[in-house]
């Protein structure tokens, strides 16, 4: 049963020691759920957003669901904590409530993409030693930069660019010709998003001239802050899949990579992790 905001404050009042962390979705509450396997306390519960009533419409899916609940909720200061994804806010400059925790990096898909997660998928998943981590890290640079400038071209214009309805998975293919790497087919991507909110391709010279301004500016920014954790994905599905190594478990076998020890050198989740822990005081 949903909850609407003052039922969560009536509970809150009633009990004091109660503390709870909302998240983006389910993926995101078995995270955390997984991380604290033992070490929460009881009082502390991780809720979806999909469970608080949401009366208006608002944009953005779960995440503007979530920051929204979250400054609807910041007046009454109670012990809830939201916890969502970064996306562009940090390189935007846009504040998000007290309440909010970001992501360590751009997502949530970041705590998986670091050298000792794809090197446990490799040895273990794929039993494999065609790839090194850092040969996996250079095509998700050169694949998910261009990827992740459209989808910031989209946020400094407002273009609203369908990237959920069109997934860039059909724009990368692997190239025989190329010693099995993965290409974008880029303009034609292009085309399709700009085709997707009715802007002519005769503007499409128009973006490509905003795309190489914005390609340099954005140089100095590291992938972890750029990047679309989802935009990883389809490329290492694209990269990763073979007969033995179907596309459908690459994803999963990134999330199971994960270790305890290294999402402790994340600043921000292991402040939430605290939050959730029978220690918190």
């Amino acid at each position: 049963m949903k909850r609407d905001i003052k039922a969560i404050v009536v509970a809150h009042k009633m009990d004091s020691r109660r503390r709870e962390l909302y998240v983006e979705g389910c993926r995101d509450r078995s995270f955390f759920l997984w991380f604290m396997k033992g070490n929460r306390d009881s009082n502390a519960m991780v809720f979806e957003i999909g469970s608080v009533l949401c009366e208006t419409s608002v944009e953005g899916g779960c995440r503007g669901r979530l920051l929204k609940f979250a400054a609807d909720v910041e007046p009454h200061n109670l012990q809830i904590r939201c916890f969502a994804d970064a996306d562009f806010d940090r390189l935007l400059d846009r504040r998000v409530p007290a309440n909010v925790c970001l992501t360590d990096c751009r997502d949530l898909e970041w705590y998986f993409l670091q050298t000792v997660c794809i090197d446990k998928v490799l040895h273990l998943a794929l039993a494999t030693e065609k790839h090194t981590p850092q040969a996996i890290f250079n095509e998700l640079s050169r694949l998910g930069r261009p990827l992740a400038l459209l989808r910031l071209l989209s946020e400094r214009e407002k273009l609203k660019l369908p990237f959920q309805k069109r997934p860039p998975k059909s724009y990368l293919k692997m190239s025989k010709a190329k010693n099995g790497s993965v290409e974008l087919g880029f303009d034609s991507y292009l085309q399709a998003l700009l085709q997707g909110v009715s802007i002519g391709l005769n503007r499409l010279k128009e973006f490509k001239a905003k795309f190489t301004k914005l390609q340099e500016e954005t140089k100095n920014i590291p992938d972890s802050e750029l990047i679309h954790g989802k935009d990883c994905v389809a490329i290492l599905q694209v990269l990763l899949s073979s007969a033995e190594f179907k596309e459908d478990a690459v994803e999963p076998s990134f999330w199971t990579s994960l270790e305890h020890a290294t999402l402790q050198e994340f600043s921000n989740v292991k402040t939430t992790l605290e939050y959730l822990s029978r220690t918190h005081s």
